[in-house]
C-alpha cells in the first residue's frame, strides 16, 4: 500500500479534500466540513465508495496552514494523522500530493520532499513562468520525480479521439471561468495533446475580470483562450477542422481527478515512466504569455 501525504490548501481550491476521498473514501455524515466547496459533495455523491477509490495508495498524512483546517480535512476524508509540519511528514509517507494552486509556493514548498527523493504531484499550474518551472524541475534526484499536470488533460470529453474525424485543425475557442493564471492552464493542457507545433504570435488582454490570449502556431492553428470571473458558464473547448466542428463540454470532474491521480500511482509503482516535463514547460509559456 502506497503511503500519500497530502498538503493543502490554497484560497478556492478544495483539493484537499476531494483528492483525499478518491483514495479513502469519505465519511458521508461530515459533508458539512466541506461545505465551502458544494461542486465535491455533489460529484463524490454520486461515486460508489470504497468501489470508486484509487486502490492500493492511501492518504495517511494531512497538513494545512491552519490546525482545524486539517482536522476538518481528516474527519472528511478519513485520515489518520495531521502534523504540525509539513516536514513531518518525511520518514512516513512514499509520496506527496502538493494540493494548492498558489504556483508561488511551489518551489518552496516541494524543495524538502525533493531534495528527500520522494516523487511529488503538484498541483496546476506548477508555476506561472517557463523559469520558474524549470527552477522546479533543476531539483529533481532523478528523472520523471515530479509529476504536474491539469487534471483536465485527462477529461474524457476532451481526449484528442474526440476530435480526430475533424481532419487538420484549423482554429480552436476555448473559455473557463476563474482567472487566467490557475485556471488557463485547464484548457492549455487538454489543448496541446491535438495542437502541435509553436507559438509564432500571441496578443493576450484583459483586466481584473476578463482575460483573453490569442495564438498562432506554426502549425497553421489559431487558438483563442479566455478566462473569466464574470458568471458561472460551461467550461468548453471549440475545435474547428478541415472535415467538421466540434464543441467539447466538460462533465465529469471525478473522472477526470482520478485518472490523473491514477497515473500518479503508476508512476510511483513503476508501471509508467513520467514524460510529463517537456508538455508541462510548453503549457507554462502559453500560461505566462497571458500574463505578461
Amino acid at each position: 500500500m502506497i503511503r500519500l501525504g497530502i498538503i493543502g490548501l490554497s484560497e478556492g481550491n478544495g483539493h484537499p479534500f476531494s483528492w483525499s476521498a478518491i483514495f479513502n473514501g469519505y465519511d458521508e455524515t461530515q459533508k458539512q466540513l466541506s461545505g465551502e466547496y458544494p461542486v465535491i459533495n455533489a460529484y463524490l455523491g454520486k461515486q460508489s465508495f470504497p468501489k470508486d477509490c484509487i486502490p492500493n495508495a492511501t492518504v495517511t498524512h494531512v497538513w494545512t496552514q491552519d490546525k482545524a483546517l486539517s482536522m476538518k480535512v481528516a474527519q472528511f476524508a478519513k485520515i489518520k494523522n495531521i502534523v504540525d509540519e509539513y516536514t513531518d511528514m518525511i520518514g512516513h509517507v512514499d509520496a506527496i500530493l502538493l494540493a494548492r494552486d498558489d504556483a508561488q509556493h511551489h518551489f518552496e514548498m516541494a524543495k524538502v520532499f525533493i531534495e528527500q527523493g520522494l516523487p511529488i504531484y503538484i498541483d496546476k499550474p506548477l508555476a506561472y513562468s517557463v523559469a520558474e518551472a524549470e527552477r522546479i524541475f533543476s531539483m529533481e534526484q532523478y528523472p520523471g520525480q515530479i509529476f504536474s499536470c491539469s487534471a483536465f488533460k485527462y477529461a474524457k470529453e476532451f481526449m484528442p479521439s474526440e476530435v480526430s474525424h475533424l481532419g487538420k485543425i484549423r482554429m480552436v475557442n476555448a473559455k473557463i471561468i476563474k482567472n487566467w493564471k490557475n485556471y488557463a492552464i485547464h484548457l492549455i493542457d487538454p489543448i496541446l495533446q491535438f495542437v502541435s507545433g509553436e507559438v509564432i504570435e500571441s496578443v493576450s488582454n484583459g483586466d481584473d475580470v476578463v482575460s483573453s490570449l490569442s495564438l498562432i502556431f506554426d502549425s497553421g492553428v489559431h487558438l483563442n483562450l479566455t478566462t473569466s470571473k464574470t458568471n458561472d458558464f460551461p467550461i468548453e473547448i471549440e475545435v474547428f477542422g478541415d472535415q467538421g466542428y466540434k464543441r467539447l463540454t466538460f462533465q465529469d470532474t471525478f473522472f477526470a481527478f482520478k485518472a490523473s491521480l491514477y497515473d500518479f500511482i503508476r508512476i510511483i509503482s513503476k508501471e509508467k515512466i513520467n514524460n510529463c516535463k517537456a508538455e508541462v514547460l510548453r503549457a507554462i509559456a502559453i500560461v505566462e504569455r497571458g500574463l505578461q
